[in-house]
């Protein structure tokens, strides 16, 4: 089940599209004109405004090496966890999980006082959903645990809980270099672990939806989301036009 849904073009994970192309342009921009990051991006945790700390997740690195390969890091991840979720799920819960995800993501960044940007704590909320997912499904269809795609989610999620928290306490992502051993714990790691419960929390709440569409797909080859979620997604727009206007207004 989980390979077909995965290779199903039917179903369009369009938030996730605008998101990652949102990132890509804005990460882009940075590189060609380093001015920018006065304006957006967290590289100093002084004297940053507030409009500039909800850029983070459309940023990425440092340097420019960095910068990409933290960039193909997220797209790789999206790809994976981000995309498949949202042809579940729907784009209007998508979006509402994004949401809510990004909120506790900026005041995270903000109430720690932290440097350092990326989407990585916003797929660890698609992370923590996904969860749910790969138990429904098993739940739905015992068979899906043989699926390819199956597997390969288990692999991520191992990837991003177990390895990933190791990796962002010893590499300066969210935190300065200087840092003590216990600021690069919580500095690395705060915003991805109480995004990632989020994302089980919100598992929970949408768990019902989730497996009615699970359901649905092993029936009838396909899943059809509700009327809202045929126009919701322009709404993911909003984030390309907030980072416009805070080039001219903020």
């Amino acid at each position: 089940m989980f390979d077909q849904i995965r290779s199903d073009l039917r179903i369009k994970p369009r938030v996730s599209a605008v998101l990652i192309i949102t990132a890509i342009i804005m990460t882009l921009a940075l590189i060609i004109e380093p001015q920018l990051r006065l304006n957006y991006g967290v590289h100093d945790s002084l004297g940053v405004s507030f409009a500039t700390r909800m850029t983070v997740p459309f940023c990425h690195g440092y340097s420019t090496m960095t910068t990409i390969v933290h960039l193909l890091a997220n797209v790789i991840l999206f790809y994976f966890v981000a995309s498949f979720l949202e042809k579940i799920l729907g784009s209007f819960r998508f979006l509402i999980a994004t949401l809510v995800s990004y909120t506790a993501y900026i005041l995270i960044h903000r109430f720690l006082l932290m440097i350092g940007h990326g989407l990585t704590p916003i797929i660890m909320t698609y992370s923590g959903m996904m969860f749910i997912v790969l138990f429904e499904g098993r739940f739905v269809k015992t068979n899906t645990v043989f699926d390819h795609y199956y597997k390969t989610l288990w692999g991520v999620q191992i990837l991003l809980w177990i390895i990933a928290p190791f990796v962002f306490s010893i590499i300066p992502i969210y935190f300065d270099a200087q840092a003590d051993a216990v600021g690069k714990i919580i500095l690395g790691n705060t915003a991805h672990l109480v995004c990632g419960v989020i994302g089980i929390i919100l598992g929970f709440i949408f768990r019902g939806h989730i497996r009615k569409k699970l359901v649905q797909y092993t029936r009838k080859k396909y899943i059809k989301h509700d009327p809202i979620d045929n126009w919701s997604w322009y709404l993911s727009f909003g984030f390309f036009g907030f980072l416009i206007l805070k080039f001219f207004f903020f």
